[in-house]
């Protein structure tokens, strides 16, 4: 059953959107997806969080496809098909936070894959959240409106470690030259998660679906983030905290109040601060909002529907 799914997702995928490489910033491969539709009514450009590929979001620009929007897709250095920094493919790491902003700037500024004729809206997830906001912040023009699911704007580390404790540690392993190893439980991606007690969603056909595709493509796998990559997303969440207010466009945020992987009040107050946002929340909804059952999914996806429709007029 989940071979039939994943492969007719895949085959969607094969007819509807052209996959190609561009070079990021420092020449550095990026995989992306495009689909060019006409009389297109505005671009989407997903920014998926840590750890996620493409693929897992072929379902979603199925979905959309009612919206009348153009959707792009595409990996984060250091993920999915996108080139990898360090020989251990399995680390997620980053030398420097704002490499993945300067990743995103390059492909919406990039006139042969981006049509800059019409309205653009960033669709992010929880660590592509944080880019979403720092790169609207820098570059306000590029932008139309952002839908951010989850943005990740604290890191949920529980009562006994507070983030300011582990924001320590990671510095002073950074500073001892741990820099490029696993945080403290880090391992490599775990093709046998169990579904029982997880973090991200109620959905069992996803969960495990997305771990098919791994499955078959195991160049997708991708294991904890490094003490590094830990220095660099506490430095850049600061940032997008600092830059709430600056933020003009429409903003649409979704939060899953069982959400125990980034922080809720941190999304609250971007609401409150930001000019123009509307926050909608899930009582049962987990992490991954656009992965959940679709008592949770549908809904949201007709608001995201909703405004796509505003932002384009």
């Amino acid at each position: 059953m989940e071979d039939a799914r994943v492969k007719d997702l895949l085959d969607w995928y094969k007819v509807n959107l052209t996959e190609d490489v561009f070079l990021g910033s420092g020449g550095r491969p990026i995989r992306y997806a495009i689909q060019q539709r006409k009389n297109s009514r505005g671009v989407v450009v997903v920014v998926s969080g840590r750890v996620e590929f493409l693929e897992k979001y072929i379902e979603l620009c199925r979905d959309l496809q009612d919206s009348g929007y153009s959707i792009c897709l595409f990996d984060h250095y250091g993920q999915g098909g996108s080139g990898r920094q360090l020989l251990d493919s399995q680390k997620g790491h980053i030398d420097d936070f704002s490499l993945y902003v300067d990743d995103l700037y390059m492909l919406l500024s990039n006139q042969d894959i981006i049509d800059h004729s019409l309205p653009v809206v960033i669709l992010s997830h929880s660590m592509g959240g944080t880019i979403g906001i720092l790169l609207t912040a820098e570059y306000p023009q590029l932008v139309d409106g952002l839908v951010m699911v989850a943005p990740m704007l604290q890191i949920n580390t529980g009562a006994l470690l507070p983030p300011l404790l582990v924001e320590a540690i990671s510095k002073i392993a950074c500073a001892l030259g741990r820099t490029k190893e696993y945080v403290l439980g880090g391992e490599p991606f775990n093709p046998d998660m169990p579904f029982e007690n997880n973090e991200l969603t109620g959905d069992l056909t996803r969960f495990r679906r997305n771990l098919h595709f791994v499955q078959l493509n195991e160049n997708l796998a991708l294991g904890g983030p490094t003490f590094g990559w830990l220095c660099q997303a506490y430095r850049a969440m600061r940032e997008a905290r600092s830059q709430f207010n600056t933020l003009k466009c429409p903003i649409l945020l979704f939060q899953g109040q069982e959400d125990v992987v980034v922080g809720l009040k941190e999304m609250d107050l971007l609401c409150h601060c930001a000019k123009n946002c509307e926050m909608v929340r899930y009582p049962e909804g987990r992490h991954e909002l656009l992965m959940e059952r679709d008592t949770i999914r549908n809904p949201l996806l007709e608001s995201i529907k909703g405004f796509l429709r505003q932002v384009s007029g």
